[in-house]
């Protein structure tokens, strides 16, 4: 059944984040009414044309009216601008919630804008190097951990919003916006930026993606994300995003030295180490 007690839900944004939430919802047996808002026709064409969405009006005064829920699936900057610009749409009873992978900024824009006792703020951890409505699909969030961010004022809201994101698989905890951020700047935004940087050096010595390994495959994967989405969350990203880097970079310094003095036993230690930490075993 629906996501009681919202059966009418809107969605900003029907990209991968946006239109996954939708197909997902869809396929539930009794799905609710789902609206979408879009800026890209061929968005709103292809979700209204699959039977992802209901409704999907152009001229936001016709989204807003009725929506139990807001799901922003917009990249950070544009949720944070578009908050401002939907403030004065919005009806006075809609829940709102976000899937940005930084929780602080949104949850303080709302607060600015009078919103916090009824904003939840959520980051599914589940995405793709793709973008786009036609990477979108079913299932994206199954299995997948929720973080989930609220004011005091809105903590009467978690549970709904564990609902919504429980119906299509998600598994939700609640956390600190700010430890949250720090924490995605260590698990997410640094493997992020060592992709694109490995990528960097690969095409700079002249290879190209299709002569890699499946290692290496695996490993500049990340290299294709969606640079303008990339941009907005490392604007904002917390100043531990620093220390991730130069941690990462003094580690790469000291492998470069052992191998170059031919102490390969003790490079074989440290691999020992990554290869336990790998297999979910506590760091020697």
């Amino acid at each position: 059944m629906a996501p009681d007690p919202f059966s009418r839900v809107g969605i900003v944004g029907l990209g991968l984040m946006g239109g996954s939430l939708a197909r997902s919802l869809k396929a539930l047996p009794d799905p609710p009414m789902i609206r979408g808002l879009t800026l890209l026709d061929e968005e709103r064409d292809g979700a209204m044309r699959e039977g992802v969405i209901d409704e999907g009006p152009i001229d936001p005064r016709n989204f807003f009216p009725g929506l139990d829920l807001v799901v922003y699936g917009t990249p950070l900057r544009a949720t944070l601008e578009l908050l401002d610009h939907h403030r004065p749409l919005l009806d006075p009873s809609t829940v709102i919630t976000d899937l940005a992978s930084l929780k602080a900024p949104v949850l303080e824009r709302a607060r600015a804008l009078g919103l916090e006792g009824r904003y939840v703020g959520s980051h599914p951890m589940a995405g793709s190097e793709a973008s786009g409505f036609m990477a979108s699909r079913q299932g994206l969030y199954e299995g997948r951990r929720i973080w989930l961010v609220a004011e005091k004022a809105a903590l009467a809201l978690v549970g709904r919003i564990k609902g919504l994101w429980k119906s299509v698989g998600g598994e939700c905890v609640v956390t600190d916006p700010w430890d949250h951020d720090r924490q995605m700047a260590w698990v997410s935004h640094l493997p992020q930026v060592a992709s694109t940087a490995l990528a960097r050096v690969l095409a700079r010595a002249g290879f190209a993606r299709d002569q890699l390994g499946p290692g290496g495959m695996d490993m500049t994967r990340l290299a294709a994300s969606n640079p303008s989405m990339w941009g907005d969350l490392l604007r904002h990203a917390p100043d531990t995003l620093g220390e991730a880097l130069a941690k990462t970079g003094a580690a790469i310094e000291t492998m470069r030295k052992l191998i170059e003095e031919g102490r390969i036993d003790e490079v074989e230690e440290l691999m020992r180490d990554t290869g336990a930490w790998s297999e979910g075993n506590p760091w020697r």
